[in-house]
């Protein structure tokens, strides 16, 4: 287990108040080691790794993004966007109401809603550009 928390240990420290200085909580997405080219992926959107295209689904729940110089497509109307990283560009589906955490710089992320009602913000960083995407 290399370096990665499993599920149980990130719930640990979140219940023990040791979800960083940003104050968001990121569930941890792989209880292995990622493969080669260090990325780690599950089917509900959640990512950790750097220098990856991809695509993802949230399925109505959260997307939890770890990682830097990312390009990213997250689908399925999500109810919570969690990003912690740099240089990402991300394009998120989102239920109404939903809410988008940032933590890190220079992240762009263009949001999307079915009814158009913008997210909820909470950004820590510099450089962060978030805009209705099209």
């Amino acid at each position: 287990m290399t370096g990665f928390m499993t599920v149980r240990m990130a719930r640990r420290a979140l219940l023990q108040g040791l979800a960083g200085a940003s104050g968001l909580a990121f569930v941890a997405v792989a209880q292995t080691a990622p493969p080669r080219g260090g990325t780690a992926t599950d089917d509900v959107g959640n990512f950790m790794g750097s220098n990856r295209t991809l695509s993802l689904q949230c399925q109505g729940g959260e997307a939890n993004i770890l990682g830097s110089h990312n390009t990213l497509v997250i689908a399925g109307e999500c109810t919570t966007l969690k990003v912690l990283g740099s240089r990402n560009t991300i394009t998120v589906s989102l239920r109404s109401n939903a809410l988008i955490q940032v933590a890190g710089g220079d992240n762009r992320i263009a949001w999307t809603t079915a009814d158009g009602q913008e997210p909820r913000l909470q950004v820590t960083g510099r450089g962060n550009t978030l805009a209705r995407g099209r």
